[in-house]
């Protein structure tokens, strides 16, 4: 920890203080972000302005570390533009003091899908491992596509894209023409979580 942080962990032991500070940061954080993405692409305001179909000027707002309007609408369309996604979700008070030590450019910058390596690096797999249940997806058809699997940390959704499973036919379809979310039951048996539909977009896609 450097000396802000550890100043912040006396501080932060007062609920109005650290909710106060986290609101201002979390900010600051965005506007700063936003800019940081933007010049990475070489782009200027305008030409940001333009693909979130948006005014120069507003760009220009949402880049001031002293803005505090947000709407997810509007990070949504800003998001889109620089090509990344937009996250929101609950943390836990500690996640924050790394985010305060590392506010940087360098931690702040995120690629474009184009230029995620994620994406563009050709994977040539002939079997995933399936880490949550220590079985084997072979997946010859999708070899040279990408497959999301269940992270070590995820325990409950893991996300099946183009993946043939080892398991009944009738439990887990062949084919896969979109993303559906499956909960684990047990080391051979999928059930359908219900209600959870892909778009027409994802299905066209």
């Amino acid at each position: 920890m450097n000396e802000t942080t550890t100043r912040l962990l006396t501080k932060f032991q007062n609920e109005d203080y650290r909710y106060a500070y986290d609101e201002e940061f979390s900010s600051a954080r965005m506007a700063m972000q936003i800019q940081a993405i933007r010049e990475s692409q070489e782009m200027t305001q305008k030409d940001l302005a333009e693909l979130a179909e948006m005014r120069q000027s507003r760009i220009s707002e949402l880049e001031n570390v002293n803005y505090s309007m947000w709407t997810v609408s509007t990070l949504r369309r800003i998001a889109r533009s620089l090509g990344v996604r937009f996250s929101f979700r609950f943390e836990s008070w500690s996640e924050l003091l790394p985010e305060i030590e590392n506010n940087n450019r360098e931690h702040l910058v995120r690629p474009r899908f184009e230029k995620d390596e994620t994406f563009t690096t050709e994977t040539k797999v002939d079997k995933i491992p399936a880490k949550a249940s220590g079985r084997v997806l072979t997946s010859p058809k999708f070899a040279t596509e990408p497959v999301i699997h269940a992270s070590p940390h995820t325990h409950t959704l893991p996300l099946l894209i183009g993946v043939e499973s080892s398991t009944d036919a009738t439990t887990v379809p062949q084919k896969f023409r979109d993303a559906q979310l499956w909960k684990k039951e047990s080391d051979s048996e999928f059930r359908q979580i219900p209600n959870m539909r892909p778009t027409e977009a994802a299905i066209a896609a």
